[in-house]
């Protein structure tokens, strides 16, 4: 009920990780996420999809609403460093270090040690993940639920500027 909101609109925090081994458990954290807006403003009394659901495949039938604070992008998504910029204009530069990402680390642990028993242990291979967050607004993120094979393409700049760095 109170998410942390940027300009007055919603966003998740979209990351991604490998589980190379379950057995000793071998999680790979990627270094890059991105941040998904909502296109309209945030309200609890409309309970509307393009207001509360942040994903891209929800957000592109949508068109921004045109009162939303122009600092926005236009694609709905920011890369992870563009969020830790934001953090340092308004003073909370140190959440990203001692909040944000260990709490997000934190989840995606606590959700794969949740589900250890029930993965297949394959030799030489790996499985990729997509985790969704929402942030509180002390910061803490919420983990919201975790993709098996989370789309990889470049639907905006963002993503296609993070597919480019994890494909070399």
């Amino acid at each position: 009920e109170s998410p942390l909101l940027i300009y007055n609109t919603k966003f998740d925090i979209r990351q991604w990780f490998l589980v190379t081994s379950v057995y000793p458990l071998t999680i790979w954290f990627y270094k890059e996420c991105y941040l998904r807006f909502s296109s309209q403003p945030f309200s609890l009394v409309n309970l509307h999809e393009s207001i509360h659901l942040t994903n891209n495949a929800i957000q592109r039938n949508y068109s921004n609403n045109r009162h939303r604070d122009p600092k926005l992008p236009h694609e709905n998504m920011w890369h992870s460093s563009k969020f830790q910029d934001y953090l340092n204009e308004i003073g909370e530069t140190d959440k990203w270090r001692t909040v944000i990402l260990p709490g997000m680390k934190q989840g995606i642990v606590g959700a794969v040690l949740a589900s250890q028993d029930d993965m297949i242990d394959r030799a030489n291979s790996f499985e990729l993940y997509g985790a969704d967050f929402l942030l509180g607004i002390d910061y803490i993120p919420i983990l919201l639920e975790i993709n098996m094979g989370p789309a990889m393409y470049a639907s905006t700049k963002v993503t296609g500027d993070i597919c480019r760095s994890v494909h070399g």
